[in-house]
This record gives structure tokens, C-alpha cells and sequence, in this order.
């Protein structure tokens, strides 16, 4: 029985019989090559280790606000990574500012603790802006767009920021906490794979730590299919979600002091090569490049 392909060559295009058995013949061996490398694929993947992960956001959303993380369950020969996840800008802020091999790098919540530093330190630049009633000054905001502007090489660098820097000081009992969004989610996945038996809980901070964002969201899926290797995430589609929903805010009339390309620049998928991770320490925590894949 003549297959419906070699009788489609035949008719549409009226090539002679023995052009169409050769056509048939090459199409037939590249759907048997690709069967196999997609199998080869498959087999690949499936001999990545397997890494415990979850997505737990430490939100409770009907009445009481802010939820702290629950505590850690004691692991047996693991090592606990909590991913703490700031799109919208924190961790895109950080991983500009890092590149630039700041002397230190101290992340916080009040600026109280910020004013203090900046008291003890020198050579200092203060990023972010004052809680509603703080008197501080500010050198520039919270945008990694400014931060390139800046030459933050040696300086000692405070920052702070409300969801993604409460995120990582509530974590402080993990072994390892890492801050993470877009630009270094795959780097954050390959430091986390040289880690001896991780078991990983990405915690997407939302806004202001109150209610969930879809930035955060999608990120903390993306950085768990990269985990699992077994999952498929599209993330076209999902960047257009974001734009036309909370990045609408990145290009609102009272967000002048934040540039237009703040937002591009929160999107830019594995921009960096390195992930961050975050020592806390007491109500500040130092954030640090703990590697860098080559």
C-alpha cells in the first residue's frame, strides 16, 4: 500500500517515482534520528538527581497579613535552601549592584539599621527610600537602572527594601538562603545542584510582602522546572501577563523617579551568571556572589 505522503509528492508536486522514493526515504530517517535524540534527551534528564523542592509563599492572605515562614523540620543529612524570590526590584537591583564587586553588600528593612551603618562605614552608597515618616536621604532608589549609573566597585552598599530583604531574615534558620529573580534564576538552580542532598523551598515575596504578585509567581515556577528538569515552562506568554498587569505600575505617572527600563531590565531571563546568597545577621543580612558558572 502506497503511503499518503509518497502519493502527495507524486501528485502535488509531480516528481518522478524514483525522486519521491529518495525524498520519502530522507524524511523517514530524520523522524527515526529525532525519535532518538529525543529519547537521548529524555534519558539525560532523567539521570539529574532528583532535588526535593516546593513553592511556599509565606503570605497568609485572608485577614492577618504578614505570615512568618513556618519552622524548619530538622533534616537528615541535607542541606535546607530557601530561594527567596524579589522580581519587582530587589534581587534585580542586587545582581546589577554585584556585579560591580561592591566591598560589602548589607540588605535590610528599617532604615534605622541603614542610618547606623552608614554612621560605621565608609565609602558608603545607600540605596532604596524611607518608610513613611523616616528622615534619611536616599543616593539613589531601588532600580537597576540607576545602579548602573553609579560606580558601586569597593564601595559598601546598603540597601534597603521591604519584601525581598523581610524574606531573607525571616529565613535565618535555612543552611543556605539565596536571593533570586529573572536574571539569575538559572545560575541560583546551578548552585544549587554542587550542593550536597539540597532540599529547596522558594518562597516568592510578592508585593511588599502582603499580597502575591504574578512576577514573583512565575519566577518561583520557572526556578522549580529548572530544579526538576522535568518540567516544561513557557515563558513568553507568561512575560506578556506580567507586562500588561503589575508591570503597568513600572510606567505610571508616580513613578517618576523610577526609569522606564526598570522593567525590561527585571525580565531579562539568566542575565548573570551567579547566584546571590544572603548571611543574615541579626536585622541585616550581607549579600554575597557564591559563585560564578562558568
Amino acid at each position: 500500500m502506497l503511503s499518503p505522503i509518497y502519493c502527495f509528492l507524486l501528485k502535488i508536486f509531480r516528481i518522478s517515482h524514483f525522486t519521491s522514493l529518495l525524498l520519502f526515504t530522507l524524511f523517514s530517517f530524520y523522524q527515526l534520528v529525532s525519535a532518538e535524540l529525543e529519547e537521548v534527551t529524555y534519558k539525560d534528564t532523567a539521570a539529574v538527581r532528583h532535588i526535593p523542592c516546593e513553592i511556599c509563599p509565606p503570605l497568609n492572605y485572608i485577614e492577618h497579613g504578614w505570615k512568618p515562614i513556618e519552622p524548619l523540620a530538622p533534616l537528615q543529612n541535607q542541606t535546607h535552601v530557601t530561594v527567596v524570590i524579589d522580581v519587582f526590584r530587589a534581587f534585580t537591583t542586587a545582581s546589577y549592584i554585584l556585579e560591580f564587586n561592591p566591598a560589602t553588600y548589607i540588605i535590610t528593612t528599617k532604615t534605622d539599621v541603614i542610618s547606623q551603618l552608614a554612621r560605621e562605614l565608609p565609602n558608603i552608597l545607600v540605596i532604596g527610600k524611607p518608610e513613611k515618616g523616616a528622615d534619611f536621604t536616599y543616593d539613589i532608589p531601588n532600580s537597576p537602572t540607576r545602579v548602573q549609573g553609579v560606580n558601586a566597585t569597593g564601595q559598601n552598599v546598603l540597601h534597603r527594601t521591604e519584601a525581598g530583604a523581610k524574606g531573607i531574615l525571616l529565613a535565618w534558620d535555612a543552611d543556605i538562603i539565596l536571593a533570586a529573580g529573572f536574571v539569575n534564576a538559572k545560575a541560583t538552580v546551578q548552585y544549587i545542584r554542587t550542593l550536597i542532598n539540597p532540599k529547596v523551598k522558594i518562597v516568592p515575596m510578592g508585593h511588599e510582602s502582603t499580597t502575591p504578585s504574578l512576577e514573583d509567581d512565575v519566577c518561583a515556577q520557572y526556578i522549580q522546572a529548572l530544579i526538576n528538569c522535568d518540567e516544561k515552562i513557557t515563558l513568553p506568554p507568561l512575560l506578556y501577563n506580567i507586562h500588561e498587569g503589575p508591570g503597568r505600575y513600572f510606567f505610571s505617572e508616580d513613578q517618576w523617579q523610577y526609569p522606564h527600563e526598570d522593567f525590561e531590565h527585571c525580565l531579562e531571563i539568566d542575565r548573570f551568571n551567579f547566584a546571590i546568597q544572603a548571611t543574615v545577621q541579626d536585622n541585616y543580612a550581607i549579600l554575597t556572589r557564591c559563585n560564578q558558572i562558568l
